[in-house]
């Protein structure tokens, strides 16, 4: 018994060096994946803000099996497009539930809006 625990050690400690761990969260995309939180929602922009153009964001369920798309993930997808543009601010101008088997969605949900840089 004195020398199985020690030998089980030695084994489990020899097999830990064929372990290998992945992620999706790369860390060139760290500043992609957090993009979204940079954007502020905003109810106006203001005269002295920067314009950057409109944007849109989508949430698909393209299977059966997938989830019924959500408002807030297609807002998220809104806030993502307005940070590609160099946004920090957007403001929400339609959310709409598009009809079926849009851009081969089951269900789908668009939000669209107006992407800003406001100043500090």
């Amino acid at each position: 018994m004195r020398i199985l625990i020690p030998l089980s050690l030695l084994w489990l400690a020899g097999c830990s060096s064929d372990y290998s761990f992945s992620s999706n969260l790369d860390p060139k995309n760290f500043e992609t994946y957090f993009a979204p939180g940079q954007v502020q929602l905003v109810e106006h922009i203001p005269s002295n803000a920067e314009r950057l153009g409109l944007v849109e964001g989508y949430s698909c369920q393209a299977s059966s099996r997938d989830p019924i798309p959500q408002t807030a993930d297609a807002r998220t997808e809104l806030r993502k497009a307005a940070a590609e543009l160099g946004a920090n601010a957007v403001r929400i101008q339609h959310c709409a539930e598009l009809e079926p088997n849009t851009d081969g969605c089951l269900a789908s949900i668009a939000c669209y809006g107006e992407a800003a840089v406001l100043s500090q």
